[in-house]
């Protein structure tokens, strides 16, 4: 059996757990469901062969309507929740909205899902209990039932009128407990809009940031226009203190990207050869990469090519915005873009470059940016994008020329604020007109096969994490298997996987 992994297999995978989530659900076995709903979910969300899947939303519905009895309330004026599940600083949407609702001057309740998150949120809940407006329920907890009734009972105590979901694209349950809320308006974020997510079923409105996620729902996800709504969004910038650059940097042009890790796997390492090729022509230029997740296939290319001194991994800086600051030229990531990376290097007037290839519009920046594509935008041939960059080198004037053509294409907080209020308020006064679009859904499949096979290797801890003893006792030969492929790629992973399932016993 091949180590590599195949969309033959994935979809088979996806089938076959699929199949075991609607058997349980109908035999009234939703607890056991839910895993392998949460499953199906992840393996969607991590290959983007689908979309949307109606029978796993259906599931969901089914045990919404069977746990909770109907619950009718007068909805109170004004009043919001913010649902989320990550309530991480500085990254997500989290403050971007609790900010709008904060300027709003409404009464809200924030409720974090993963309350075992804050640790990573603290500015966050600083800024809410300052608001006095603002209520605060931070749900801890493995089991699902029991965190779905107890987030339900605060939200109907609360009596909203309109909620925001920051959903996780597998947030079983969330789904589950705005599946039995229809008589709040439900407004869904849509944060991962080139990716699969659960969520469809429970809201009643969708915001999109971009063109590409819009036209995304529209035809992937069957979502009627007249629920899509265009809300762009915009960084947050913190004021951390900056922990400095490992190197002297004195008389170097800085270059500079930031991301998870795994954006720049795939596509036969082409964002790591052209950083190197940049490298080899400018002398006097350096590149640092921030970001988190498996550096370990970075870090050999840096050591193989002998780029330690010049290639530098910077990790995860909480002082990310001081860092974009003091930089020359931002690099976007590919095959995978950053958005919220390139906004900053937009809002802090850093010139920009970007490479992607024509089978993968998401990377498009001049979409993201909402900017004409003439006047700049993504490089689409490769000898092309090395002349630009080295240009931006060796060029200050030109920098400035760049970093012009960017300008004012984030929204201000003020104009994100008032859009949302909009939205939200006023939703029979929408006239946003999407941009014809043709996405070929097979080569951005092909593209995560590649970068897990090359990259990440995580498939079997996703599944291994995820379904933990029932993969043994339902699929034990695969098990094993899983087993056999961690212990060769992610022994570390594997030690803290027993550890879990000792625990569980």
């Amino acid at each position: 059996m091949s180590d590599l992994l195949s969309k033959e297999k994935v979809i088979w995978d996806y089938g076959e757990f699929k199949s075991v989530a609607l058997e349980l659900a109908g035999q009234n076995n939703f607890q056991e469901s839910l895993k392998y709903v949460e499953i199906c979910a992840k393996i969607a969300y991590n290959f983007n062969f689908i979309h949307y899947d109606t029978e796993l939303e259906s599931v969901l519905t089914s045990f919404s309507a069977q746990l909770f009895s109907d619950s009718t309330f007068t909805p109170k004026a004004e009043r919001v929740v913010f649902y989320d599940y990550f309530g991480f600083d500085n990254k997500g949407l989290t403050q971007q909205y609790i900010r709008a609702l904060i300027s709003w001057d409404v009464e809200f309740l924030y409720i974090l899902e993963e309350g075992e998150n804050i640790s990573s949120g603290r500015d966050i809940l600083k800024e809410l209990e300052q608001y006095s407006k603002a209520s605060i329920l931070l749900v801890k907890g493995t089991n699902p039932i029991q965190k779905m009734i107890h987030i339900r009972n605060a939200i109907i105590d609360f009596k909203p009128e309109r909620a925001f979901l920051h959903f996780v694209p597998w947030d079983i349950v969330g789904v589950c407990v705005w599946n039995s809320l229809p008589i709040v308006k439900r407004f869904l974020i849509n944060l991962t809009d080139h990716a699969f997510w659960l969520g469809k079923s429970c809201s009643d409105y969708f915001l999109e940031f971009r063109n590409y996620g819009y036209i995304v729902s529209l035809q992937s996800r069957n979502i009627p226009a007249e629920k899509l709504l265009l809300q762009p969004y915009y960084p947050i910038q913190s004021n951390t203190l900056f922990q400095g650059f490992p190197i002297d940097i004195s008389g170097k042009v800085i270059g500079f990207s930031g991301s998870a890790y795994y954006k720049v796997g795939g596509r036969k390492n082409k964002f790591l050869e052209l950083v190197k090729r940049i490298l080899d022509e400018n002398e006097n230029f350096v590149f640092f990469f921030a970001g988190s997740g498996n550096d370990k296939p970075i870090k050999k290319f840096i050591k193989e090519q002998r780029l330690d001194e010049r290639f530098i991994l910077l990790g995860s800086r909480k002082d990310i915005n001081e860092v974009c600051k003091r930089i020359d030229l931002f690099i976007n990531t590919f095959p995978f873009i950053g958005g919220l990376m390139t906004q900053l290097a937009v809002l802090n007037n850093k010139a920009i470059a970007t490479y992607t290839t024509p089978d993968l519009p998401f990377n498009f920046i001049e979409d993201l940016l909402g900017i004409d594509k003439s006047k700049a935008g993504s490089i689409k041939n490769e000898d092309d994008f090395l002349i630009e960059v080295n240009r931006l080198i060796r060029d200050p004037g030109y920098r400035l020329k760049n970093i012009e053509s960017y300008k004012n294409s984030v929204p201000t907080v003020q104009q994100f604020n008032d859009s949302l209020k909009s939205n939200v308020y006023d939703l029979e006064n929408r006239n946003f007109k999407p941009s014809p679009l043709e996405i070929d859904h097979n080569a951005v499949f092909e593209l995560y096969i590649e970068t897990e096979n090359e990259f990440l290797k995580s498939y079997d801890v996703l599944k291994l994490n995820t379904l933990n003893r029932s993969y043994f006792k339902r699929f034990p030969l695969k098990a094993i298997y899983s087993i056999i492929k961690v212990l060769k790629n992610h022994p570390e992973i594997l030690i803290n996987f027993v550890k879990k399932a000792v625990k569980l016993r």
